[in-house]
């Protein structure tokens, strides 16, 4: 009789059942149900309904006995028993065993247990549309198995020359005042069931990274696309990330003894002073967004910048009000550590919608600084994108049967950014990507809009950064403008 394989195992290899999509490229290229022997996939499809059940909130004690049976190969080898048992007791001929062999080697025996298990749990209190929801996707073959190349770094795509290239299928141009006004306007329109958060770069080819992410990308000695190079690209992945996080926050607690708060804001506190960490700043405010975008600077007064709008969670076709997506503080720690510091596999990863893309953790830290006031500020929170090959056609360079590559996505942004057109509505996919828009600001646009701001709302570089260290910054680079000069004679 075959091994019965893990129920971590099973898991692991199989996906969930797929959602309604817009994308007809996107379902087409989804894998096909395995086509393993049929205990093997008795055996899967059995396990993902268990796992899709335990998710569920259902039935928790019954479940565990199940997967507990089914790892350690009690539901067939009990069968096999029973049957035994009846024989020798003459309540069965012989003939009962064979048969008995035969479901066993079939997987119909795992079925059938399977089966009873569903049964013994429903009358245990188990919605039945639950359990039948779960049998049809099985009978449809919904279950299919996992590409696992998440994380192998890749080349770049030839298309790929900065991460402006990634943007610009989708980005439109603000040249104007009037044209942010109406651009705001017509994207919250469009939108009604989405919230934003805004984030603005004075240069156009600057990507949606974190700072520890650029900081990795330094010593790891990633190339970027501009200097066209041939082979895989050593971009930084989740474990990376979380041991230099676990480094950094152990230095604060040890050395400067700095533990007697939450290590989110810990985090926070050490961005503000300048410290990487993966935390990326935004802002609710589309206009502050702006004033980031046309921040006055000799280096990227005369070029694009660019405005972000990215939002908190996925389309869900019909909905007219926005869900809330701000993440308490309190949901983000496990035991004084952050709660990602625990999802150590790929398939915990996606369990917790942590660098899927198909969630958006914003954070508001409290007020411990001006600059979180008076900026509107927040924070989003998310891993490292798993990339596999059932996500790869949503995110097409064109028309065509071509996809970014691992690299590609990761030189644009540190987290997944799902593009859409700001003129259109975004519509549901399959796998709900949140989506993110974004804007270039031509330079003629920058000076405008820059002093609309100033004199209508009141955003200057003081009311921005209202605190001492961007005041003593202030002072020290602009000192030649005010200091007085000796007089000569």
């Amino acid at each position: 009789m075959p091994a019965s394989p893990s129920i971590a195992t099973m898991v692991s290899n199989a996906e969930e059942p797929d959602q309604e999509s817009d994308d007809a490229s996107a379902e087409q290229s989804s894998a096909e149900p395995s086509s393993d022997s049929s205990l093997s996939a008795s055996v899967g499809a059995g396990a993902r309904a268990v796992a899709g059940l335990s998710a569920s909130g259902l039935g928790q004690s019954a479940l565990s006995q199940v997967r507990a049976d089914v790892a350690s190969g009690a539901v067939v080898s009990g069968a096999l028993a029973k049957a035994q048992a009846d024989i020798a007791s003459g309540a069965l001929t012989a003939g009962a065993i064979a048969q008995a062999e035969a479901a066993l080697a079939s997987g119909a025996a795992l079925q059938g247990a399977l089966s009873r298990a569903q049964a013994a749990i429903f009358e245990s209190g188990v919605m039945q549309a639950s359990i039948a929801k779960l049998e049809a996707a099985i009978a449809a073959g919904q279950f299919r198995t996992r590409s696992s190349a998440e994380e192998t770094p890749s080349s770049y795509s030839d298309e790929m020359k900065s991460a402006a290239s990634y943007f610009s299928h989708t980005e439109k141009r603000i040249g104007s005042l009037q044209e942010l006004h109406a651009s705001v306007a017509q994207l919250t329109s469009k939108n009604p069931s989405l919230r934003f958060v805004w984030r603005g770069v004075r240069d156009a080819s600057w990507g949606l990274h974190s700072g520890l992410f650029l900081e990795l990308m330094k010593l790891n000695e990633v190339v970027p696309p501009k200097d066209q190079p041939s082979g895989p690209q050593p971009y930084p992945n989740e474990h990376q990330m979380i041991e230099t996080e676990a480094s950094m926050l152990e230095i604060a607690r040890t050395d400067w003894r700095m533990d007697d708060g939450s290590p989110l804001e810990l985090l926070a506190r050490m961005q503000h002073y300048g410290a990487p960490t993966r935390l990326i700043d935004v802002t609710k405010n589309p206009y502050i967004g702006a004033w980031f975008a046309t921040e006055a600077s000799e280096d990227t007064d005369h070029i694009d910048g660019r405005l972000f709008a990215i939002a908190t969670a996925s389309p869900i076709a019909g909905a007219t009000t926005p869900k809330q997506a701000d993440t308490p503080t309190r949901n983000l720690t496990i035991n004084g550590q952050p709660f990602w510091f625990g999802l150590s596999t790929p398939e915990a990863r996606e369990d917790y919608q942590w660098g899927t893309g198909s969630r958006r953790r914003i954070w508001v830290p409290p007020a411990y600084d001006p600059r979180i006031v008076a900026q509107n500020a927040a924070f989003i929170l998310d891993g490292v994108p798993l990339t596999s090959r059932r996500v790869a056609p949503y995110f097409k360079i064109n028309t065509e049967s071509n996809y970014w590559k691992r690299s590609d996505l990761l030189a644009a942004s540190s987290i997944y950014a799902k593009m859409y057109n700001p003129e259109r509505r975004a519509q549901a996919n399959k796998i709900q990507l949140v989506p993110t828009f974004s804007w270039r600001v031509s330079p003629e646009a920058k000076d405008e809009i820059r002093s609309a701001l100033e004199a209508v709302f009141g955003y200057t570089r003081a009311t921005i950064y209202p605190d001492i260290g961007a005041l003593s910054s202030h002072l020290r680079s602009e000192f030649a403008s005010f200091a007085t000069p000796l007089e000569a004679g």
